[in-house]
């Protein structure tokens, strides 16, 4: 979780770096490290969603980055939604890859 978290703070950090280049090529740069980004943090996301009722049922930390945290299923203590989501979304492609 703290790799994808880094990784994509990487890339929009490197996003706008090229600076020698036509500017649609620099905008088609920008645009290339920013989805680099939003896959690497839907892929945070998306882990997050899935191991995270295991961990906590578990009591396993789960010390991950801010935007990874299920915080509102870990307040409302919703554990068994949580899991009833994450089976039904078992059958469902993934749009990002």
């Amino acid at each position: 979780m703290w790799f994808l978290d880094w990784k994509s703070k990487w890339w929009v950090d490197h996003a706008d770096q090229r600076t020698d280049t036509r500017v649609d090529v620099e905008a088609g740069l920008s645009a290339y490290a920013n989805k680099q980004a939003a896959i690497l943090l839907e892929m945070g996301k998306r882990f997050a969603f899935t191991w995270y009722p295991m961990l906590v049922r578990n009591g396993l930390p789960t010390e991950w980055p801010e935007g990874f945290v299920m915080r509102d299923f870990e307040l409302a203590g919703d554990l068994e939604t949580m899991e009833a989501v994450i089976d039904d979304a078992d059958d469902v492609d993934d749009d990002i890859f």
